[in-house]
């Protein structure tokens, strides 16, 4: 169709030229008329090269629609990067936003956990006092035998000290804490170890065995007089227990959670001639209020229902985490 185009202005031309080759000459003749044939030939001749170089034509052609093609699908290929990318961009924004909503929320809890470390000398040496971020709170710690009240008043520079002899304006040291490193938390710290101090005979069936020597007791949660331990938060406990047999003996002790049994602990030395031992170390996640102590097993003829002391039976325990 295209080659069709291009040929219809010279098949007009060469139309022309029959049409004026036919006419009869004029009879006067004219100077003009032979000039204007020489002009046709020419353009006679021009036609006839276009047309002789019409299949250079056809192939120049031919070799740009092709390239036209492959611009084309290329086109195609860059607009699906193009779109491939736009839908990245979007996840990209979506996590954005996530982290920008995990930092606001980081933000707050840094915030509310917020610790000042306050450096300050006395006569005595140093001392230093951590202080939650709460502003309008009075705070007293000692130094050198004598009470200071420490009123952080919600500044973040200075902080104003008052002492019994003067007052003292001390620049304090932001410091961020883990809130297991606050005082509130500190003061939970729980720990005791206990041994028992005489051998017990005649031990009845599930009767508690009564470490009498505290050696170790923060937080005041061991009880000497039940042998029971009082969990005082919750949080997860770590307990270790010790029992010893007496030579050609042997019995059956428990560790109970509220009277429920967790462990068994079977000193043995039945066919020795000497003491035996039996330990266990048990981690048990309580709540505040759960009772942990050591009892007697099954009694029996084959039970010796005694434990050996002198210090070589213990009972341990300590808070591990809240």
């Amino acid at each position: 169709m295209k080659i069709l185009l291009y040929l219809a202005p010279i098949v007009c031309v060469l139309g022309i030229y029959v049409v004026h080759a036919a006419l009869p000459p004029q009879v006067n003749g004219n100077a003009n008329t032979d000039k204007n044939d020489k002009s046709l030939h020419e353009r006679l001749s021009k036609i006839e090269e276009i047309v002789l170089g019409d299949s250079d034509f056809k192939k120049r052609l031919h070799t740009l629609e092709i390239e036209f093609k492959r611009i084309e699908e290329e086109n195609k290929s860059l607009r699906d990067v193009v779109k491939n990318q736009d839908s990245s961009l979007k996840q990209l924004r979506k996590e954005i936003q996530n982290l920008r909503s995990d930092n606001v929320e980081l933000d707050r809890f840094c915030k509310e956990n917020f610790i000042r470390y306050i450096p300050f000398k006395e006569d005595t040496g140093h001392q230093h006092v951590l202080l939650p971020n709460q502003p309008d709170t009075n705070y007293t710690t000692e130094s050198g035998g004598q009470k200071m009240n420490i009123n952080p008043g919600g500044t973040e520079g200075n902080i104003n000290v008052d002492h019994y002899t003067g007052n003292m304006n001390l620049h304090g040291e932001n410091l961020l804490l883990h809130p297991l490193h606050t005082r509130q938390t500190q003061d939970k710290r729980v720990a005791f170890y206990t041994t028992l101090s005489t051998t017990m005979s005649n031990l009845g069936e599930h009767q508690p065995i009564l470490f009498d020597i505290v050696i170790t007791n923060i937080g005041a949660a061991y009880h000497p007089h039940t042998g029971i331990f009082t969990a005082p938060v919750d949080g997860v406990y770590v307990f270790h227990v010790c029992a010893m047999s007496e030579p050609r003996k042997w019995q059956f002790f428990e560790l109970v959670k509220d009277g429920n049994f967790i462990q068994s602990i079977l000193p043995d030395a039945s066919n020795i001639h000497s003491h035996q031992t039996d330990s266990h170390t048990v981690v048990l996640q309580l709540s505040q209020g759960n009772e942990v102590w050591i009892r007697t097993g099954p009694t029996g003829p084959m039970y010796s229902n005694e434990i050996h002391g002198n210090g070589l039976s213990s009972f341990a325990g300590w808070l591990l985490y809240m």
